[in-house]
C-alpha cells in the first residue's frame, strides 16, 4: 500500500518551484542577450546609414529594392526583439484569484505585522495550498516569458536576414 504523502513532505513542490524560477531566470538572460545583440546590430546599421544612402542613389533599381527590403527587415526585427524582450523581462499576471503569502507582490501589500500574523495563522494544509498557488503563478510567468522570447528570436532571424541582404546589396552595388 503506497504511503500517503504528509503535508510537511514538500520536496516535489519545492523542486517544481525551483524549476520554474530557473526557467524565469533563463528566459530573462535570453531576453537580455537578444536585446544586446540587436542593439549592437542597430548600432552597425546606424553607422552605415550614409553608406546605404550613397549606395541607394548610385545603384540600379534592383539594388535599391534590395536595400529598402533589407532595412525594412532589420527595423521590423529590431522592433519585434525590443518589444518582445522588454515584455519578457517585465511580465504581468492579469488574473490572480487569491492572495498568496509566497508571492512577493501580495506580501508587499500587507503591513509587516499583518504578514507575520497571517503566516502564524496558517496550518500545514494552507501552507501547502499557498505553495501550490505559487507554483501555478510562476508556471504562468515562465510560459509567458518563453512565448515572448520565441517572438524575440523570430525578430532576431529577421535582423540577420536583413543584414545579409544589406551585405549582399553593398557587395553587388
Amino acid at each position: 500500500m503506497p504511503k500517503k504523502k504528509e503535508p510537511e513532505d514538500w520536496e516535489f513542490e519545492k523542486f517544481a518551484l525551483q524549476r520554474n524560477d530557473d526557467a524565469i531566470r533563463f528566459s530573462e538572460t535570453k531576453a537580455a542577450l537578444l536585446l544586446t545583440l540587436t542593439g549592437l546590430l542597430l548600432g552597425v546599421v546606424a553607422d552605415k546609414v550614409q553608406s546605404f544612402k550613397d549606395l541607394f542613389f548610385t545603384s540600379s533599381s534592383g539594388v535599391q529594392i534590395l536595400i529598402v527590403c533589407s532595412l525594412a527587415l532589420i527595423l521590423a526585427g529590431i522592433l519585434l526583439v525590443a518589444v518582445s524582450s522588454l515584455l519578457a523581462v517585465f511580465p504581468r499576471l492579469k488574473v490572480v484569484k487569491n492572495i498568496s503569502l509566497l508571492y512577493f507582490d501580495h506580501l508587499a501589500r500587507l503591513s509587516e505585522q499583518e504578514a507575520m500574523e497571517r503566516f502564524e495563522d496558517l496550518n500545514a494544509k494552507e501552507k501547502h495550498e499557498h505553495l501550490l498557488s505559487q507554483i501555478y503563478a510562476t508556471s504562468r510567468i515562465a510560459a509567458r516569458k518563453f512565448k515572448l522570447i520565441r517572438s524575440a528570436l523570430w525578430g532576431t532571424v529577421l535582423v540577420v536576414i536583413g543584414s545579409l541582404l544589406a551585405i549582399f546589396a553593398m557587395f553587388f552595388g
